[in-house]
């Protein structure tokens, strides 16, 4: 048991470094909201299992629970570590206004450099993941 909360802790230190270095989040702004902290700890697992594999030029790639694309031949996603205000007002632009997931969705699509309609294709546990991902491109 020792030996799991050891690398869980590894973990969520791994994702931290990657919002500082890669995000450029200040810390006070993780410390300052426990659902911030409680929703690092949940990537950090997924870190643990490999299904977000931190890349050295800051990108994270992530292995879908279940594969999109007609012939499910696409297995993970690569977000990039940085993305553009414009390219986010871009993609939101073919979302109806007051559609939430339509929003995320985009934001996964521009991210992970993949068409919307592809994404609006993800699963619903590979959807509440990425989503979780998403909320830590609109810190600082």
């Amino acid at each position: 048991m020792e030996k799991k909360q050891e690398g869980l802790d590894e973990a969520i230190q791994a994702f931290k470094e990657w919002l500082y270095n890669f995000r450029k989040v200040k810390p006070s702004m993780i410390a300052s909201d426990q659902s911030y902290l409680d929703e690092i700890e949940i990537i950090a697992e997924k870190v643990l299992d490999k299904t977000i594999e931190i890349q050295e030029n800051g990108e994270l790639k992530i292995h879908l629970a279940f594969p999109l694309g007609k012939d499910e031949q696409i297995k993970n996603l690569v977000f990039k570590s940085r993305i553009k205000a414009g390219e986010v007002a871009k993609a939101y632009l073919k979302v109806k206004p007051g559609d939430g997931t339509g929003h995320k969705n985009a934001l996964i699509a521009v991210a992970s450099g993949n068409l919307k309609e592809i994404i609006d294709e993800l699963d619903t546990a590979d959807q509440a993941l990425l989503s979780k991902l998403m909320n830590y491109y609109y810190l600082y």
